[in-house]
């Protein structure tokens, strides 16, 4: 079933139950379908202050060849307790998925992504679009499940403001920007995905150049490799931006598995602690160096961290246009340096 809308609203509390269908970006999507009508002026569906809705087992089609303005698949405004499931937005010209608040009245807590798809839109697959720092209406203890969020324009998950939000076990393939990207960001986990084949960084705390702070945010066991794929720009597969504090990165694998002219990479390190971010630990990741990974791991001169038991090249230090050393530290003190040549 396919239905041809302009733009659908929502003011108070829906339900909508679909059968499902084949959600795969290489075929039609089927099942119940929502296309957004050509030339729209408006997001294909709103929930404004639609507190405790659920959407299960509906694909939305926004169209975005006959659009000429960004309008998003899925828009969400001051929702609380809100559940997608098994939910399908592809083809729009704008974000898939995108949250935001209207006022600080009421906040956008406890929104559930299950096993969601957002795949091939025109800017992020999903993105939380709420004005820092926050504070206590930032949107909170959110949960993305599962899913894929890939081939999408922007970032595959852009989170502009958060508290205690989890991504976990979600794929986050090919996007054109980062695979999972974070600014404002405070308590948040991002655990067990596949995050590969993105032109930027695999996982950015903060955005460049000019870096934005998180705080207290862990990336835990994450597949996170072939990223910084845009050549004209290296990146990392990790990257802990300016004035981020007490991050945890554990156990994740950080590297290319294979290179070349299929699947070139240019990631310049698999881990980059940036100046200014502080008490960052490092513990147990594989970083190997690849073909085009510089280094495993490299921590700015103004960064305060610990790294522990991680493998593949040696940690390293250095500065720009200074001597680069590779060592293991801890507590913030060297144990052993070995001098070598910048690159």
């Amino acid at each position: 079933y396919r239905f041809l809308v302009r733009g659908l609203t929502a003011t108070g509390e829906i339900h909508w139950l679909g059968p499902g269908g084949s959600w795969l970006s290489d075929r039609s999507v089927n099942g119940a379908v929502i296309v957004q009508g050509d030339e729209a002026d408006s997001d294909l569906l709103t929930l404004d202050h639609a507190a405790d809705s659920s959407i299960s087992g509906i694909g939305f089609d926004g169209n975005k060849a006959h659009q000429s303005k960004p309008c998003n698949g899925l828009r969400l405004v001051n929702c609380e307790f809100t559940r997608l499931d098994n939910v399908y937005v592809t083809s729009c010209s704008g974000s898939g998925i995108y949250f935001e608040n209207s006022n600080t009245a009421q906040t956008s807590d406890e929104i559930d992504l299950v096993d969601c798809y957002s795949v091939l839109n025109g800017e992020d697959g999903v993105r939380f679009g709420f004005v820092p720092p926050g504070g206590v209406l930032a949107p909170g203890d959110c949960e993305i499940i599962g899913g894929h969020y890939d081939f999408n324009t922007g970032n595959g998950i852009n989170l502009h403001v958060s508290t205690y939000t989890g991504i976990n076990g979600a794929n986050v393939l090919s996007n054109l920007k980062a695979g999972i990207e974070a600014t404002y960001c405070t308590g948040l986990n991002i655990s067990s995905n596949m995050i590969r084949n993105n032109m930027r960084q695999g996982i950015v705390l903060g955005t460049g150049p000019q870096f934005s702070e998180c705080t207290n945010c862990s990336i835990i066991g994450n597949q996170v490799h072939l990223n910084s794929r845009e050549m004209s720009g290296k990146y990392s597969e990790i990257d802990v931006g300016f004035g981020s504090t007490n991050t945890r990165i554990i156990g994740n694998y950080c590297g290319d598995i294979h290179t070349g002219e299929v699947y070139p990479t240019a990631a310049k390190y698999g881990i980059w602690l940036h100046d200014n971010s502080q008490h960052t630990v490092v513990i147990g990741n594989a970083c190997p160096p690849g073909d085009t990974v510089e280094a495993g791991f490299f921590a700015e001169s103004g960064a305060t961290y610990s790294a522990i038991a991680n493998t593949g090249i040696p940690d390293t230090y250095g500065q720009a246009g200074m001597m680069k050393t590779q060592h293991m530290a801890t507590n913030g003190k060297t144990i052993g340096t070995i001098s070598g040549l910048g690159k």
